[in-house]
């Protein structure tokens, strides 16, 4: 967590997808072998990294660019390997004006 959050300060976005993981895909992957498809479809398809959230079942991709996360949606559409397939981008509170009363 500590490289991470220094990741986080120096606003790298390659070194922190490179200390993330999820020890949990160890368990589910050789339940599911299409997770380790997809995540590998994602990076052959420019993201910098890919993994299943939590427990699953959800894969998700980090990508620099709009264009690569795109076109790797189109891509695991077409193999039918998840049902559904998004493109999202972060939220950032900085940015954005908060409305207390919402």
């Amino acid at each position: 967590i500590d490289a991470q959050l220094d990741d986080l300060k120096r606003q790298d976005l390659c070194a922190l997808c490179a200390h993330m993981g999820n020890v949990l895909e160890q368990v589910t992957v050789p339940m599911h072998p299409e997770i380790t498809r997809i995540k590998q479809l994602m990076q052959e398809h420019g993201a910098i990294t890919a993994m299943m959230s939590g427990s699953g079942p959800t894969v998700f991709g980090i990508f620099s660019e709009e264009g690569q996360a795109v076109a790797a949606k189109g891509y695991i559409r077409t193999s039918g390997l998840a049902r559904q397939v998004y493109v999202t981008r972060p939220f950032n509170v900085k940015n954005q004006q908060i409305n207390e009363d919402q």
